[in-house]
């Protein structure tokens, strides 16, 4: 790393540990939370952790200095009318709604303590305290503060301020699903956001959790960086999407860490259509036998967008099944990312693993890097791995329009059934009729 940039990224830091002391100095007597007491932690880790860089494989095509370069201030309190981003346009018949407006929560904790009386939801702070649930936040943080995926973890832990707990107790299936909605409203400063959600499902379990990232108003620089930790028991299961339509200034990071334990199964979806600088980690690490794990993805960028992808699912125990398809559309002058990695251990013997990748590139100015990896250590294995990049067939576009469609229908009917198929593996219709909107909508306004 060039000498300048060190000096940048220590500015930063040292902009980052000024606003972090002056908000610790207001706490007064809760300067002594278990949970401050972590996040000091943190930040001291974090001032002896570099920024990733494009010397990073992992980082190669996602500059860092963009994201990091705003003057990010706390994020702003909404006191008066709430965004209309707040109106459900999902369609669920009943969920349990937990609302933040610029990383603050709005949503009464006291209907979310025991929602249905089949799961507890409370914010970190107050879990870490339980003697229930406070060891085993303790341990996650401790274990991400001291093995760090990268910088940005750390800079959650140290500073989140409202963060999620999510317990289900054994055997419990909840059949209503979490809706968590993050919504970003204008500002006359940049600021920042740290989501965090921490999900403990106990053996038999079962819970859907749909996370969504809005804004409201006109654009406004930002960066939210989120970090989630999912616990999932033996024979669990966790249904997670996610959908992502923040401003064309916002920056976003997303860090899911994901550990499942035997026979467990674990579905994931995620949309990014929105945001400037994008980028999505998603590691999965198979604990036991016979565990389950899908991940699907779709991605749009246009504009001057960069959205990447990155993923790592790790079978380190035999006999484990893991399927993985993200298809994206790169139009105008967007860019993205796919960085996909499926690791074989020695012992992973029976192991099925596939990962798929296809892309399409609309236009001479945009650009798709993908780079799907396959390491196998295992020899009784059924493995597969591929990646594809092209263009809009022309052919298919004359036939469409030799049935009576005009140029612009004809790309579109063909841009939609291209991502499409990702969204027709989802297994709820709320969700897939949810993708589809958000899907045409982000179609409709690319420059043909």
């Amino acid at each position: 790393m060039a000498q300048a940039t060190i000096d940048a990224y220590s500015e930063i830091k040292d902009r980052f540990a000024v606003i972090f002391n002056d908000h610790e100095a207001s706490l007064n007597g809760h300067k002594s939370h278990p949970l401050q007491e972590i996040r000091r932690r943190a930040l001291e880790k974090l001032a002896q952790t570099p920024f990733p860089d494009r010397k990073s494989e992992d980082w190669k095509y996602t500059a860092v200095s963009p994201v990091l370069k705003p003057a990010y201030e706390y994020s702003p309190v909404i006191n008066d009318t709430l965004p209309h981003a707040l109106e459900n346009p999902i369609g669920f018949g009943e969920s349990i709604r937990i609302v933040f407006v610029n990383g603050h929560l709005v949503t009464p904790l006291a209907s979310l303590r025991n929602a249905n009386n089949k799961l507890t939801i409370s914010i970190i702070e107050d879990a870490i305290e339980s003697d229930h649930f406070g060891s085993f936040i303790r341990s996650a943080l401790d274990a991400q503060i001291e093995h760090p995926g990268n910088a940005f973890e750390l800079l959650n832990i140290a500073f989140n301020r409202q963060g999620l707990f999510i317990h289900v107790p054994k055997n419990r299936q909840v059949a209503t699903p979490v809706e968590i909605l993050y919504v970003n409203t204008e500002s006359e400063s940049p600021y920042f956001l740290h989501p965090q959600i921490m999900v403990q499902a106990e053996t038999g379990s079962r819970l859907r959790i749909v996370e969504r990232y809005e804004h409201d108003g006109p654009s406004q620089a930002s960066m939210t960086n989120a970090w989630h930790h999912f616990n999932i028991g033996e024979n669990a299961r966790l249904d997670y999407a996610k959908f992502q339509r923040e401003a064309p200034t916002a920056n976003h990071i997303h860090q899911i860490r994901t550990r499942q334990a035997a026979n467990s199964r674990y579905d994931s979806y995620v949309l990014d259509t929105g945001g400037k600088t994008v980028r999505n980690t998603h590691s999965t690490y198979l604990d036991g036998q016979n565990t389950e794990t899908h991940l699907l993805g779709n991605y749009i960028s246009t504009g001057s967008q960069s959205i990447d992808n990155q993923t790592f699912i790790d079978h380190a125990i035999p006999h484990c099944f893991s399927n993985e398809l993200y298809k994206g559309i790169a139009a105008e002058r967007g860019k993205g990312v796919f960085n996909g990695k499926i690791l074989v251990r020695q012992d992973a013997q029976k192991t099925n693993a596939f990962q798929q990748n296809a892309n399409m590139v609309l236009s001479p100015h945009a650009v798709v890097n993908a780079k799907p990896q396959l390491e196998i250590f295992a020899d009784d294995v059924k493995c597969s791995h591929g990646a594809t990049i092209g263009q809009l067939d022309e052919k298919a576009v004359f036939y469409l329009r030799t049935r009576g469609l005009t140029d612009v229908q004809a790309r579109r009917m063909l841009q939609k059934a291209f991502v499409d198929e990702v969204v027709d593996h989802v297994e709820f219709e709320e969700i897939q009729a949810f993708a589809h909107r958000i899907i045409s909508e982000k179609l409709s306004r690319i420059d043909s």
